[in-house]
């Protein structure tokens, strides 16, 4: 039998290659459409994935998965492509593949405690991710300020800031575009026994973009969007970056003081009022 490629390949060949056309017709086609939703390779993809795929070898020591069945899996998606049902089946079962093993996902096993913060035991791979958190302390709160650190030794290392709420699974993306350690602080409102669920997974760039549209409640069309320039990413990054921002540093504030900044946008003036009065009083 016809050995698969090494782990390291077989992750950029999904990653880089295969995910990508996945991704691209999810974007364009609801997920329920049935068997009237059907996504194909062309025949030259065909090509450069069997070629790829088995003219190499894959090591599946770390995945406990039957090296058979993978190839089988392999090989039908290459012949048929994938329909909806498919992609409904991957929804359902993503978190039993092994994403991990593959690089492709990190979880809390992948951090160490150490001077009171979660720390990466090796890199993360640069790249685009979806940061997935549930914190359950003994004591609820609706503001738990979470802050993950770039570990650079350097004066402009990125901080990726979100707030949770007890129990309550937490998302937002995190763009990393070098390989670098990342630290985690934990604080008096949370330790490590709280934290429930912990994934940080691998997107691809187009995805990582439409989540990015949605959150803005922009509308993204992937016909048109595909090949956004890094000047526009950089531009929709900033924009996506700083509604955590915004919402971090006001939670540092007092309350009196921003309840105050809110309400002088919603009452009207001192001569606004009595403008208003004298109408009232004139009718």
């Amino acid at each position: 039998m016809k050995k698969l490629i090494n782990t390291q390949n077989f992750k950029k060949i999904i990653n880089d290659y295969a995910a990508t056309k996945v991704v691209d017709w999810v974007l364009r086609n609801r997920v329920d459409e049935g068997y009237s939703a059907n996504f194909k390779w062309t025949n030259a993809d065909k090509k450069i994935l069997k070629d790829t795929i088995f003219k190499n070898k894959l090591d599946l020591k770390e995945t406990s998965i039957d090296e058979r069945k993978i190839e089988n899996f392999i090989s039908s998606i290459i012949e048929n492509g994938l329909n909806s049902d498919d992609v409904k089946l991957y929804q359902k079962y993503k978190d039993r593949l092994p994403l991990r093993a593959l690089g492709l996902a990190y979880d809390k096993e992948d951090f160490k405690i150490k001077n009171n913060k979660l720390e990466s035991i090796k890199k993360i791979e640069a790249g685009f991710y979806m940061l997935e958190i549930n914190i359950l302390p003994k004591k609820y709160n609706s503001l738990l300020n979470i802050n993950i650190n770039e570990m650079s030794n350097s004066k402009s290392d990125k901080v990726f800031s979100l707030t949770a709420q007890s129990g309550k699974l937490t998302k937002r993306l995190i763009f990393i575009n070098a390989d670098i350690n990342i630290s985690i602080p934990l604080n008096q409102n949370w330790n490590y026994s709280d934290l429930k669920f912990f994934k940080l997974a691998r997107l691809t760039r187009n995805f990582f973009i439409s989540r990015i549209y949605k959150k803005l409640g922009k509308k993204y069309d992937i016909n048109n969007k595909v090949n956004v320039s890094d000047e526009d990413f950089n531009a929709l990054w900033l924009e996506y970056n700083n509604i955590f921002s915004d919402i971090n540093n006001s939670l540092l504030r007092e309350y009196s003081e921003v309840i105050v900044e809110a309400e002088k946008v919603y009452n009207p003036s001192i001569k606004e009022q009595i403008s208003n009065l004298n109408k009232w009083l004139s009718i």
